[in-house]
Parts: C-alpha cells; structure tokens; sequence
C-alpha cells in the first residue's frame, strides 16, 4: 500500500554521484562522447524520465539526456530511445538484453522511510519494481520494510519515482559509470508489463 507523503519533510539527501545515462548507451563516457543532445529520445519517451541535463554530467554534457527519476521511470518494456537515437550514443538492444542492462543500482535510505519516521505501512517502491529488486521484509510488529538485491536491480527508477518522501526520496538510483548485467531475477516474482498508468499519481 502506497501513503500519500510522509508528514514530517526528510532530511538526509540523496547522496547520489553518478545519474544514470539510458540503457544502451554502455557507459558515461560513450554517451557524453557520442551524444549530440538532439533531444530525439526525450521527445519519444513515453514516462518522461528522460530530461535534459545541466550539470548532471558537468559542463561537457550540458544538455544532454540523463535519467531523472523524480520525473519518471524507465519503462521495463520500452527501447524506443534507442531505436531513434542517430549517432549510437544509445545502442538499440534486444528485449531480453534491456530487461538485464544495469545502469545503475538503487540506495535505500531508512531514515527517510515513512515506515521507520511514521511506524507505517508503504511499499511502494517494491511495487512498481519490476524485477522484484526491492522487496519488504520484516522490521517491526506487523511492519515491513525495503530491502535491495542490487544483483538484480536494474536502475530503471520505479522505486525512486514511486516513493511518497519529499523533498528526499528514501530510495534513489546511483548510476553506474559502466553498464553491468544484472542476474536473471527468479520469474515468479517478476512483474510482466509496467506501465506509467500503474502509478495512481
């Protein structure tokens, strides 16, 4: 279940160094190498994670697409970047390549939690992650509370996006410089299809 904001403002901010550059892009370095900021992959995603960057990547990315999942998720199903990115900066990759891209990894920070500041239930963050990354497990009483198995996180944002906490999210996504592989999550647990219409905000 999903609250609607924590009451009390957080306090720790993310401690992120690295945003997330999209899946196919390999790594910072490529992307910022071969990125024009033609803005073609902005204007087709369909969640709007994808914004142009200030500072994000320093001076030598101004403008350039980065991940911003305060705006949106990667949509576990969608490759619609890469099929219209014109200089390679994003690869186009295959379904079951994507599905295991891992651009970054995500931090849960408890002290920010609505469950660990308001002894409540959420849950969010395990819900919308499609890889079932996040999981609850058990805290206090009835009480459950996230956990993250980076080896199958894939950095596409659910999380951070769905967490009520303002102005810090209790979970947030730290990029990676280099993208990695993420292990094959167990297929039971797996959400098929995430959509943005299965955020109710």
């Amino acid at each position: 279940t999903r609250v609607t904001g924590g009451e009390k403002p957080t306090v720790i901010p993310e401690d992120r160094t690295l945003f997330s550059t999209p899946p196919g892009s390999d790594s910072h370095d490529h992307f910022n190498r071969n990125c024009t900021a033609c803005h073609l992959c902005i204007s087709v995603c369909p969640t709007q994670v994808l914004q142009p960057s200030l500072l994000q990547y320093g001076l030598q990315g101004f403008m350039q697409p980065y991940m911003d999942y305060h705006s949106g998720f990667c949509n576990f199903e969608c490759d619609l970047c890469g099929q219209v990115c014109p200089t390679n900066a994003i690869r186009i990759m295959q379904p079951g390549q994507k599905k295991l891209a891992q651009i970054g990894i995500a931090h849960f920070v408890k002290e920010n939690c609505v469950v660990y500041t308001d002894n409540t239930d959420c849950g969010a963050c395990s819900e919308h992650c499609p890889t079932k990354a996040v999981n609850m497990v058990p805290y206090k009483g009835a009480l459950t509370i996230p956990e993250v198995d980076d080896k199958i996180c894939i950095g596409c944002g659910a999380c951070e996006y769905a967490c009520p906490t303002k102005p810090f999210r209790a979970i947030f996504v730290e990029g990676n410089a280099t993208h990695k592989l993420a292990e094959e999550p167990v297929q039971d647990k797996i959400i098929l299809k995430k959509t943005e219409e299965d955020f109710p905000f």
